[in-house]
């Protein structure tokens, strides 16, 4: 059991082969909003840094089962984020791409887990062993953000159960 910002969070336990997708563009230690023991990451400004690139991410993620990770809103506002991670298809027109869209519509940290296998598809992505880009947006779905998102990360997992 994690304590933060005194709420109780209870994260369910990492795979022996988890994968930490610590490293973004954009997003800065916070050391005032804790979690597991290390600065969440902030989102300084969601509304005019609209996308958010992870960095170093693997590109065949065909042995995980799930992505999770913790996210901070400091209050609770109407805005949706989306995660995309791009599988370029070369046989198709445009982006392909899975994706997970989700709501800033609560206060104090929430957990994610997206099993993969149920992850949203955008075209005809060529699967999760062809992972290009890995990003945040606040304006995917071209819905104007509330201009007081607040918004903070724990680590992002890949885990294999």
């Amino acid at each position: 059991m994690r304590v933060l910002t005194s709420l109780l969070l209870t994260l369910a336990p990492v795979g022996a082969e988890a994968v930490l997708l610590t490293r973004w563009d954009k997003l800065t230690p916070a050391p005032a909003l804790m979690l597991e023991g290390q600065p969440a990451l902030h989102w300084p400004e969601p509304a005019t840094q609209v996308t958010v690139n992870a960095l170093g991410t693997p590109t065949d993620w065909s042995r995980f089962k799930c992505l999770r990770f913790a996210m901070h809103s400091a209050r609770a506002v109407p805005t949706t984020l989306t995660l995309v991670m791009e599988s370029q298809n070369p046989a198709s027109e445009g982006i392909d791409y899975f994706t997970y869209t989700f709501k800033a519509d609560y206060q104090g940290w929430r957990e994610h887990v997206l099993p993969l296998a149920m992850v949203g598809k955008a075209r005809q992505p060529l699967g999760w062993d062809k992972i290009g880009k890995v990003y945040l947006s606040s304006n995917w779905a071209h819905v104007p953000i509330d201009p007081g998102t607040e918004l903070h990360f724990g680590p992002f997992v890949l885990d294999t159960e």
